[in-house]
């Protein structure tokens, strides 16, 4: 079995210098990447609210603009409203990419 070397203080004392070079340039940089993921939440905490809220004004408003014209099945008023989700959805992944560059 080969011998273990054990080594000196001044390589430990070297390594832990090092980490600490280390340390000192990574430690800012994963602040600012936490305080834009809290950033980020806060921006997007209420996203299924709005996104609920969008569906239903959505729903409201084309069920008023066509009641009187035709009368559309539900499940086309459904299409309409998750047409209007995706949108949503889309601006949310727009600003969530503008953010993150």
């Amino acid at each position: 079995m080969a011998k273990k070397t054990v080594p000196n203080i001044a390589e430990k004392v070297r390594f832990w210098e090092e980490q600490d070079k280390i340390n000192l340039a990574l430690i800012p940089r994963v602040i600012e990447l936490h305080e834009s993921v809290c950033e980020l939440h806060k921006r997007t905490a209420d996203i299924t609210g709005q996104i609920a809220a969008a569906e239903a004004r959505v729903l409201k408003t084309v069920g008023e603009k066509y009641q009187k014209k035709m009368v559309l099945p539900s499940e086309h008023l459904k299409l309409v409203a998750y047409a209007a989700l995706v949108l949503s959805f889309i601006s949310c992944a727009l600003s969530i990419f503008q953010l993150v560059r």
